[in-house]
């Protein structure tokens, strides 16, 4: 009898410790996967001059083209999340009350959504800086584009430029503002100092790149 009672206790122990192993398995998954996400986030917030010779307008235009596609990531990942999850558990024995959902589900649902939230707010971002190297591997045309000269910064040595773009969200035209750098010699010599014409290079992927003042 004694024996007996020995063998469950050391059974239902091995039980425990199973149990605790699995869930700090568990959490080093999590923290791995944690890590990982602030990890991507944070270099998503540093430029590393991929943005250099664009005009921020045209970045928010491609970024604005694409920020549909969020959602549709988003809803993707979920998809296969799940996907994933039944076909790696469906042998495995679920739920005894069937009108519960497998706890193996309610394990990863929160995960789920906590990296479906980061693709919805990261994604077009994440796609707009790859876009932008794309983009600059070859020329494919150019381009030629008027703006309107706003000011003349000496210290900085750049010019403000306007250009009246339409708004798709506002439905307005609104003028935006850019920046170009440019000597002060230049700029003196220049006969029209209220408009300027641009010339850009076409890339890859249609997105105008490096300015320079056309005489």
């Amino acid at each position: 009898m004694a024996v007996i009672i020995k063998q469950k206790a050391e059974i239902q122990e091995s039980d425990k410790n199973n149990v605790q192993n699995e869930r700090m398995q568990n959490l080093k998954k999590y923290i791995t996967i944690i890590i990982l996400i602030v990890f991507i986030i944070f270099i998503n917030t540093i430029n590393f001059g991929i943005t250099k010779g664009y005009f921020e307008t045209d970045i928010e235009n491609f970024q604005d083209s694409i920020d549909v596609y969020n959602k549709y990531a988003v809803v993707i990942f979920i998809i296969i999340s799940f996907l994933f999850l039944f076909f790696k558990n469906r042998k495995q024995i679920k739920s005894k009350n069937p009108n519960i959902i497998s706890p193996e589900y309610l394990k990863y649902t929160f995960l789920i959504i906590f990296i479906s939230l980061i693709i919805w707010i990261n994604f077009d971002t994440i796609i707009t800086d790859c876009s932008l190297i794309i983009n600059k591997q070859k020329e494919i045309s150019s381009i030629e584009r008027e703006f309107a000269i706003d000011f003349y910064n000496d210290k900085k040595g750049e010019l403000g430029l306007t250009e009246d773009r339409y708004d798709v969200e506002l439905g307005i035209i609104v003028e935006h503002l850019e920046f170009y750098k440019m000597n002060k010699e230049i700029y003196k010599s220049l006969k029209d100092k209220k408009n300027i014409k641009m010339k850009f290079k076409t890339g890859l992927l249609g997105i105008p790149f490096d300015p320079e003042y056309k005489k």
